[in-house]
């Protein structure tokens, strides 16, 4: 092959991975019935307070998403919505799901496609005593994916609610600078967000430099971590429903919208309980992919890109 064909080979090669690494939609299919979750890709491996590339979703989870978890999961998960908002459209984001309904819908997408739960439960769907709003447990020593250093999450799971690091690096980090005090500017407005309503998860407001959008208002988004420290979890003298943890965001609620610019900064969170059903609490998924398609793409730049490079190497 002639250095030109490399050349527009490595051209090709390099155009597809860019476009193929920020965006990418995850199709999950059980039951004759399919739907899409689109994910955004968070690179910069430690920078931002994260040490790894992830993905999270560029929406909301919406009502229909949830719908589908209960009618096909039988899941049982619990939504809000109040006429004052006008009908309810499958596309308004789920309203006052718990993060222990959470931790069950992403449990739910991670059997779909054949990986291990994210979050230890010990009853499940169809399961005597199961409840959606059940706590779930940190994961021991001895369990399979155990993490000492997130507890709360099975390493080997796919996908995951964000934790509190990969929530705030999605909304705040821009290459080349790291976290902003404020989630930025873009076309020279501040992306902030703020109706007298929860609207469509796919028309919140601008999306950040990272391209997830409407993750500053709308509504709050739980995470999973802890109000402390991510492994002071259910201490044994705190009871569970007393445990607080982080949200962030904001949300349409006059008591966020009307105070000042600071309630946008990445310093600022709510709090919540693990079971607190809040109808302006809603929540998105994150996901933590397998390295494959990125190596690949990679390993294959890496392999035209040596083949361009003349070889010096004398013969005797």
């Amino acid at each position: 092959m002639q250095r030109s064909s490399y050349l527009a080979a490595l051209s090709i090669l390099f155009a597809a991975f860019v476009m193929h690494a920020p965006l990418h939609a995850d199709t999950f299919s059980t039951l004759g019935t399919e739907f899409d979750i689109d994910f955004v890709s968070i690179g910069s491996p430690g920078e931002g307070g994260v040490d790894y590339e992830y993905r999270i979703g560029k929406f909301e989870i919406n009502r229909e998403q949830v719908g589908f978890s209960n009618q096909l999961g039988g899941l049982g998960l619990e939504l809000f919505h109040s006429e004052t908002f006008g009908p309810a459209r499958p596309e308004m984001p789920a309203a006052a799901v718990s993060t222990n309904e959470a931790a069950r819908f992403v449990n739910w997408l991670n059997e779909i496609e054949g990986f291990p739960h994210a979050y230890k439960f010990e009853q499940q769907p169809g399961e005597e005593g199961y409840s959606a709003n059940a706590f779930f447990d940190p994961w021991q020593p001895d369990d399979p994916g155990y993490d000492p250093d997130n507890v709360l999450r099975n390493s080997q799971a796919r996908y995951v609610i964000p934790s509190d690091d990969e929530w705030v690096k999605a909304a705040y980090f821009r290459p080349g600078v790291g976290l902003q005090r404020l989630p930025g500017i873009v076309d020279g407005e501040e992306i902030v967000y703020q109706t007298s309503a929860p609207v469509d998860v796919m028309d919140a407001g601008t999306s950040t430099l990272n391209g997830v959008v409407g993750i500053i208002g709308n509504v709050w988004e739980i995470n999973e971590s802890p109000f402390s420290d991510r492994n002071a979890v259910f201490p044994g003298e705190i009871p569970r429903e007393d445990f607080w943890q982080r949200m962030r965001g904001g949300g349409w609620t006059p008591t966020f919208s009307d105070e000042s610019r600071f309630n946008f900064s990445s310093s600022h969170h709510g709090v919540t309980h693990y079971d607190a059903q809040v109808f302006h609490q809603g929540f998105r998924v994150a996901s933590v992919p397998e390295p494959t398609f990125h190596s690949l793409w990679l390993v294959g730049l890496l392999f035209v890109s040596r083949r361009l490079i003349p070889n010096k190497r004398k013969t005797g």
